[in-house]
């Protein structure tokens, strides 16, 4: 019983790495170089000093301000966190030989059961 709950919390685990695994999320406090974080054509999240939170793609970076796909300029002093999602091709591959060699574990697992059960 011991061995099927502990597969059953390993698959469980692999199931959740499943949604965070292949990327990053980087969050940036804006500051002085906080136009360093930002590259053109690339998409953010930002949260606003006032609570609020928008996607948006950027379009222009400048010293002290930026300017998104809508034509809005925001300023860096009315964002209080930049964040991007960004795809991650060596944690991708983590995952699927940490996946393989889990799943092989798991099979081994079942077949020693079903051995054992077939002797007794």
């Amino acid at each position: 019983m011991f061995r099927i709950t502990f597969l059953f919390r390993a698959l469980c685990s692999v199931l959740v790495l499943t949604l965070v695994a292949c990327t990053s999320v980087t969050n940036v406090k804006p500051g002085v170089n906080a136009s360093l974080y930002l590259a053109v054509n690339e998409r953010y999240l930002i949260r606003f000093k006032d609570g609020s939170l928008e996607k948006v793609k950027v379009v222009r970076v400048g010293r002290l301000d930026f300017s998104d796909s809508s034509g809005h300029t925001h300023y860096f002093d009315q964002v209080s966190e930049i964040s991007r999602e960004e795809f991650s091709g060596l944690k991708t591959v983590g995952f699927v030989i940490g996946s393989l060699v889990l799943f092989a574990l798991i099979g081994q697992f079942l077949v020693e059961d079903t051995l054992r059960k077939s002797e007794d």
